[in-house]
């Protein structure tokens, strides 16, 4: 980020969205710009995808109502203990994950990060989460889902684990101890970009390959 800044495409860009009255604005007028750019980008990428030409479905399940939908769901997930055993495993890790949003919190607020700080933590975030395709998806292909999952899992509890070795740099008031505090607080983000992106991938994966093709 600091490297990007020192660009003159850094300089260009923001003097375009200064220009445009896309930049330079108060909290939280920022956020609505960001928002919008991104269900554009978003908006586009659906698009694009609506040329994709999918062959037929082979096998295409007769309508069902909504009740006996749920009436089925329930019959698996008593009939399926791998199923159920998923099941909760998504529900935990949800519960887990509603605590993300706080890091950057308590970075901006306990820690003293500057905004831009964590703007950058967010970023290796958002980075780790594109890299880490390049481990998750040879060792799904390799070694399945199973491994996946449990790396995962192994991963999500360091970075709390992590965040207690902060009290060590707290309060100290030199560079180096600053730089510590940063380097722990980026490695907890760029951990939990890991699991998020091998959760992402493998849930979805599992799911289409444990599931009947008539299902």
């Amino acid at each position: 980020g600091a490297m990007w800044a020192r660009t003159k495409v850094y300089t260009w860009v923001k003097s375009l969205a200064l220009d445009a009255g896309l930049a330079g604005r108060p909290f939280p007028y920022v956020y609505g710009v960001l928002i919008i750019i991104g269900g554009v980008i978003s908006a586009a990428g659906v698009f694009a995808y609506l040329f994709v030409d999918e062959p037929p479905a082979e096998h295409v399940g007769e309508r069902t109502p909504i009740r006996r939908q749920f009436a089925d769901g329930f019959a698996m997930l008593r009939s399926l203990p791998d199923y159920r055993a998923f099941l909760w495993m998504r529900i935990f890790y949800q519960l887990t994950a509603m605590c993300f949003p706080f890091y950057a919190t308590f970075a901006y607020v306990q820690l003293g990060f500057t905004q831009a700080t964590v703007g950058l933590f967010v970023s290796i975030w958002l980075g780790a989460g594109v890299l880490s395709n390049l481990l998750w998806g040879p060792m799904l292909d390799r070694r399945g889902h199973r491994i996946v999952f449990v790396w995962t899992a192994v991963i999500s509890v360091v970075p709390p684990v992590v965040i207690l070795l902060l009290p060590i740099f707290r309060g100290a008031g030199d560079v180096n101890a600053t730089l510590g505090a940063f380097l722990i607080v980026a490695l907890t983000f760029l951990m939990n970009g890991f699991v998020r992106a091998g959760r992402f991938i493998a849930n979805h994966t599992y799911l289409l390959e444990v599931a009947p093709k008539k299902r």
